[in-house]
């Protein structure tokens, strides 16, 4: 069941010029942290001080780890993250300049930071700084859920440390599904786990305490749809790879309602179609939908008497080899017609 993901809410006070966020349990980055400066501020300039007080500091190190200032993916966000520790650290929470400062790793976005009356204390090497949960607010106590994330893509690694707890010894990605026998756990591509790692890796996703099914090689069949018109453009008919369904009616002629375009190859009965009804008897139905049901179930039919792995490109192939190529389109191109076998 997908439910809204918990939000992680903390406050805290401190006698510094820049406020603190963290989330005060869970897996954060050693020693690691991001650093938001305000509106006009010159990075530059604060990291440039940051290192030249390291560079006199015995024990303090300072590394910056990535700069979000003027990145596409992150809209007008003037901050880096940044290995920090003794007095580089502390320089950090004393700038005037530093709106903000989070630990990275799991936290909280949250945009009113409240005073704290008490708490338990917490360490930022020599830093201290007041923290206490707040479970007035909607993600305090006892509000988590357990969510799972559904990944449709080449496979996940489930071994990645991204994916890990933090005694590295169980990970949060479930088997889920591949199809002809095919490893969920496998991705030669990679493309998967970017993708995983993207929404809820332990150090970057925003959601790293969901759980993870990797779908893989699912063949994906969709209805053109039912305005007449034109597929280009139109989702879900023109997404990429997916297996799109235009309707016929008695005539073996394009259905008045359907869709049609290049991306509309297959067509089958979209008129009048027997259905199951809700009050247990029977009825019938029209539309696209009704199509690609048809060949959905003419491909599943076909799939499961294969010993090998099926792309979705030699699904196709295979739908319109065994099809009549007899159904003219509004544009004056011939298609397939799918039949059973």
């Amino acid at each position: 069941m997908v439910i809204p993901i918990a939000e992680f809410v903390s406050t805290i006070t401190m006698a510094l010029a820049a406020p603190v966020r963290t989330k005060p349990k869970g897996p954060v980055k050693p020693d690691s942290y991001i650093v938001v400066l305000k509106s006009g501020e010159d990075m530059e300039h604060h990291i440039e001080g940051i290192t030249r007080i390291s560079a006199r500091s015995p024990g303090s190190k300072f590394s910056i780890n990535h700069r979000y200032k003027n990145r596409p993916t992150i809209v007008g966000l003037n901050g880096y993250s940044a290995h920090a520790t003794g007095a580089s650290l502390s320089r950090i929470f004393g700038c005037p300049e530093v709106e903000y400062v989070e630990a990275d790793g799991i936290v909280s976005i949250y945009d009113g930071l409240h005073d704290a009356n008490g708490g338990r204390s917490t360490e930022f090497n020599d830093v201290s700084a007041e923290i206490r949960n707040d479970p007035g607010e909607p993600g305090g106590p006892g509000s988590e859920r357990p969510v799972e994330i559904g990944v449709m893509s080449t496979g996940v690694i489930q071994s990645h440390s991204a994916f890990m707890n933090e005694q590295g010894t169980g990970t949060r990605v479930i088997e889920g599904f591949a199809v002809n026998g095919g490893n969920p756990w496998v991705d030669t591509n990679g493309y998967g786990t970017k993708v995983a790692g993207r929404a809820a890796g332990k150090f970057y996703g925003p959601a790293p305490e969901a759980t993870i099914v990797p779908i893989k090689g699912l063949h994906i069949i969709v209805p053109a749809g039912d305005h007449h018109e034109d597929t280009s453009g139109v989702s879900p008919a023109s997404a990429f790879r997916s297996i799109a369904v235009g309707g016929i009616d008695c005539r073996n002629q394009i259905a008045a309602f359907s869709n049609y375009g290049s991306a509309v190859q297959l067509f089958a009965s979209a008129i009048n179609a027997p259905v199951p009804t809700i009050n247990h008897a029977w009825g019938f139905m029209s539309g696209t939908v009704m199509s690609a049901a048809w060949v959905a179930g003419v491909a599943g039919n076909w799939l499961r008497h294969q010993q090998t792995l099926v792309t979705p490109r030699e699904l196709r192939e295979t739908l319109t080899r065994y099809a009549t190529r007899d159904i003219r389109d509004p544009t004056g191109k011939m298609k397939w017609r799918v039949l059973a076998w």
